[in-house]
């Protein structure tokens, strides 16, 4: 087994450069920035320093199952890390997104594949759903991967991996997956894209947890930047799975995607500048908040007497959360869900509640002669090409973020389950 100390002066130096995000340690090793993801990756140190040693850190000091254990040292036969493994493994463990600058040969295929496995056992998907999505940029990198994750999975025997590429008939990938759908997929994604537009189940990819894109920035240069967007608008929204990002460079077309596919919470607001938001809101007179599902559970709000719900929730249950922000400690309260026509399935889940539908919204009346409008012209004529317009405005890259935000969450929602 390998067993080479590590230096760690280079180490130490780099970590004392490197900021925290979000509130989570960035680690550096061998050409790796690895971070647990709250802010824009426009904030990344990509410092790097060169090294050729293992670090201390050993499999065995991880949290992670007895089989996995045991692979690592009987089929793979390893007992210390390589440095950017001991620096991301951890991370990836945790609940946030993680963005790992590491190079071809730095051990980053185990960085990420060990904590996939973690995440599966802890949350596996329902039966002939996939709960792990691997994407690579060529077949050659995919089988690498499968490989791997073949060894590490040799004391799992419920869990199952499978490889898919282009240049073999569609029709053998899609007949292994009606013999049995593997809680791992790895992939080109030329090729997950053909399996996402099969006649088959349609909640294939329904309930992925986690998210993998290995070599970024190949993905990007490689052109596959289109189907990467539609697998994304395919999966789960962002706040419903874990996203590791792998790249040996960060150029800006890389951080785009990283915008795009990892989690962003708050419009990057600090924790501090959160806790200041909520504090107003609480002691101020007549306070509006605009807030993500986050303020759902847990926070407790003494006054609110009026919740909206912009957009139908996950389920019954988040809409019982959402709407429980008011009307606490006895006090009165009101809760007004907007839903649009193509939504209107969602309310038979609310059954039983007490609830009054209302009759949809009417365009206002024109003005009387003589009576201004408190609605603008243009608006109170056609809403709809006031919004459109203003749309038009923003800038290309936010529609786009907006609009595979939109697609995500609904490809999710139980509404079409």
């Amino acid at each position: 087994m390998p067993t080479s100390p590590a230096s760690r002066g280079p180490q130490q130096q780099v970590q004392q450069r490197m900021p925290t995000l979000g509130g989570a340690l960035v680690n550096s090793s061998v050409d790796s920035v690895i971070s647990a993801v709250n802010n824009s990756a426009d904030d990344l140190d990509l410092s790097l320093v060169d090294s050729k040693y293992l670090s201390d850190t050993k499999f065995a000091d991880f949290v992670i199952s007895a089989s996995s254990k045991r692979a690592l040292a009987e089929v793979l036969k390893y007992e210390r890390c390589s440095l950017v493994q001991a620096a991301s493994i951890p991370v990836c463990l945790g609940p946030d997104d993680v963005i790992a600058k590491a190079k071809t040969g730095t051990g980053k295929t185990l960085a990420f594949v060990i904590p996939t496995i973690e995440k599966v056992l802890a949350h596996r998907a329902p039966a002939g759903r996939i709960s792990a999505l691997v994407l690579s940029p060529t077949r050659e990198l995919a089988r690498q991967i499968q490989t791997e994750t073949h060894k590490m999975l040799t004391f799992h025997p419920t869990l199952s991996s499978m490889v898919v590429y282009g240049g073999v008939d569609v029709k053998k990938d899609i007949r292994a997956l009606n013999t049995r759908v593997p809680d791992i997929l790895i992939a080109t994604p030329g090729r997950c894209w053909d399996l996402m537009n099969q006649p088959q189940d349609p909640h294939l990819f329904a309930s992925v947890q986690v998210l993998v894109l290995d070599e970024a920035d190949n993905l990007l240069d490689m052109g596959f930047r289109p189907q990467i967007a539609k697998i994304l608008s395919r999966l789960p929204g962002t706040m419903r799975r874990q996203t590791y990002l792998f790249s040996a460079t960060f150029p800006v077309d890389v951080k785009s995607l990283a915008d795009v596919a990892l989690k962003r919470e708050h419009s990057r607001k600090s924790q501090p500048q959160r806790d200041a938001a909520s504090a107003q809101f609480r002691s101020g007179p007549r306070q509006v908040l605009f807030s993500s599902d986050v303020s759902a559970r847990g926070v407790d709000y003494p006054g609110v007497s009026l919740v909206v719900q912009c957009g139908i929730p996950a389920n019954r249950e988040q809409y019982i959360h959402r709407a429980g922000r008011t009307g606490r400690a006895g006090r009165q309260g009101q809760c007004t869900l907007l839903v649009a026509d193509f939504e209107r399935p969602f309310l038979d889940k609310l059954a039983g509640l007490p609830i009054t539908q209302l009759r949809p919204l009417a365009p206002p009346p024109p003005p009387e002669p003589g009576v201004r409008s408190a609605i603008p012209g243009a608006l109170a004529r056609d809403p709809a090409a006031v919004l459109a317009a203003a749309v038009a405005r923003m800038e290309y890259g936010k529609r786009a973020r907006a609009y595979q935000s939109f697609l995500g969450y609904y490809q999710s929602h139980e509404l079409l389950k």
